[in-house]
Parts: C-alpha cells; structure tokens; sequence
C-alpha cells in the first residue's frame, strides 16, 4: 500500500513538472539608432545689427532667438548635409539678415562655428570648422579671426609670443598650444604699431580651447570700435 501511494506521489509530481510551461525568454531591449547631428555655435559678429535669430533649412532654431551683438550660442544640433541652408535672421520680422542665405556642409559628429559678420548693410555668414581634441596637459588651444572691417593685416601673440602674421579680414588661424593661466592677449597692425587691441591678462584653463575674436573698427566708440571676444568651445 505504501509503495503504491509512493508511486502515485511520484507520478503526480512529475506529471505536475511536465506540464509547466518553460518561461518565455525576456525581449531583449534594441540599441537605439544614433540621430546623425553635427554640432554647430552661432556668433553674431556683425556691426550695427540687434539681436538676431537662426534658421537652417528655413526652420527657426526656436532655441536661438535672441543672438545679441558678441554673443555666442552654445552648440546646437544641426541635420548634417552637404548643402545646409544656414540664415541669420531678424525675429521681428522673420526677414534674413543674409539674402540669398548661404548653404554650408556639415559632416556628422563634426563641430563648426557660424558667424554673422560686416556691417548690418552689407552682412555676411561665414563658417569655420572646430577641433575639439584636447590639447596636452597643462596647455589650452587658442586661434585667432579677424572680423574687424578695417581690413587690416594683423599680427597676434599671446604671452609676448607672435603665434601668426597678417592675418585678414575673415582670416581664421590654426589652433596654438599655450601655457594656462593668465596671460597677455595682442593684436597688433605691423604698418601701425600703436595700433593694438589687448586683453590684460586672459586666464586661459587647461584643457579648454578658445577663439580669441576681433571685431569692429578704430574709428568707432563702444561694443563697434576695436575689441577682442573670447569664446570659449568647451
């Protein structure tokens, strides 16, 4: 008897076991598919101008509206292409700045800056490619552009240091490795040697990569006379 009820133990245990269902194996999570973006920073450098706006493809960046003389955004992203429309615009009027609006090419995980530059009379947009790699320990990364209409040739040194020459109207320079820490910023006519424009001292931080920008003329007073802006990529 015993051994029958033993048996009809068993019997049901495995019976019971063979008749559960195996748990269905979890989905796994898809890995999201990266959005394609180049990452673009808008400077309005361009004399006389209010605050502006930008559209890329003729689409507002609604995160942009209010772009005020020497300023900078922070990088945007911005659907690469090989011909992006890219247009400063006045948001009162939602009229371009720039007409027709220039088209520039931006590459995926590539990063860029845009400026508006001239007079608010006869503007212009330029585009400059920036690289972001780091420079060595203890240094920052500095270049020098020349948006000044004075459409002079200048000289620029950091730390007493001449690191380019007759550097023009809508010239960038490469980037140049300086020590950090506070040092003197020049810009200099070579053909006017009282001619300068400095930032005294500029604390450059290790690590980080600026733009040093000079902008406006010698014969104007306030933001639109000669003047350097540092903008600052990371």
């Amino acid at each position: 008897m015993r051994k029958a009820v033993y048996l009809a133990l068993c019997f049901a245990i495995l019976a019971g076991a063979s008749c559960k269902k195996k748990s269905p194996e979890p989905t796994p999570t898809p890995t999201p598919t990266p959005v394609p973006a180049a990452k673009v920073k808008f400077t309005n450098a361009c004399l006389n101008t209010p605050s502006l706006g930008v559209k890329i493809n003729d689409t507002a960046l609604s995160s942009l509206s209010g772009l005020a003389f020497l300023a900078t955004s922070a990088y945007l992203n911005v659907t690469p292409g090989t011909s992006v429309k890219t247009s400063f615009i006045f948001p009162s009027t939602n009229s371009p700045l720039v007409s027709p609006a220039p088209s520039f090419s931006f590459t995926d995980g590539s990063n860029y800056s845009v400026f508006a530059v001239g007079d608010v009379t006869s503007a212009a947009a330029m585009m400059v490619s920036d690289d972001l790699t780091a420079p060595a320990a203890g240094k920052a990364k500095v270049r020098f552009i020349n948006l000044s209409l004075d459409a002079l040739s200048d000289n620029f040194y950091v730390a007493g240091n001449k690191l380019d020459s007759a550097v023009m109207y809508k010239d960038v320079t490469p980037y140049h490795e300086v020590p950090s820490g506070d040092q003197n910023v020049i810009v200099q006519d070579p053909n006017d040697v009282g001619n300068q424009v400095t930032i005294t001292p500029q604390n450059f931080v290790a690590g980080k990569i600026y733009t040093i920008m000079l902008t406006g003329s010698k014969l104007n007073t306030g933001d639109a006379a000669l003047k350097l802006t540092v903008i600052t990529h990371n």
